[in-house]
């Protein structure tokens, strides 16, 4: 059906080209021969030029397509525009899927960027937090050394005082 449609279409055209053609002949034919006309307008008086000119001057035939013809070019127009519209549906559809599959994929790297931020936030946070506690080990360790310090001198003092 689509080879048949395909030749139907080819002919038409070729038709239409050929009749396209054959105008364009007659017009340059015309213009031809009304530049004759004017070349020889100063040898000829003014009344038998006009009469040459309305006997020369015919209007083109233009070539009749018959109906039938053109009935076979709507009927291939509505046997294609199914077609054309599923393909059109097709690609929309898939405009769609690629669209869908961007933004998922930018979903999913924006997701990865808010946990990147929260790890480094949780990051920091325990940095700071084992921060603190050295910085309360030294003071419990000093503390401890203060008491220590303090048990000796005070041992110290008692065996003196013995």
């Amino acid at each position: 059906m689509q080879s048949s449609s395909s030749q139907i279409i080819q002919y038409t055209m070729s038709k239409i080209e050929e009749s396209f053609l054959e105008l364009r002949s007659q017009i340059e034919s015309s213009f031809d021969e009304i530049d004759e006309l004017i070349d020889s307008i100063h040898l000829i008086p003014y009344k038998q030029v006009t009469k040459t000119i309305e006997s020369k001057l015919e209007l083109p035939q233009f070539p009749k397509f018959s109906i039938s013809e053109f009935d076979q070019l709507q009927q291939i127009h509505e046997s294609l525009k199914p077609l054309f519209d599923k393909i059109i549906k097709n690609r929309i559809e898939l405009q769609e899927q690629k669209l869908n599959q961007t933004n998922f994929e930018q979903n999913i790297v924006d997701e990865e960027e808010e946990s990147d931020q929260k790890k480094n936030i949780f990051k920091e946070e325990i940095d700071s937090e084992n921060q603190q506690i050295k910085q309360s080990n030294n003071l419990l360790n000093e503390t401890q050394k203060e008491v220590i310090q303090v048990e000796n001198e005070q041992n110290q003092l008692e065996l003196q005082a013995l």
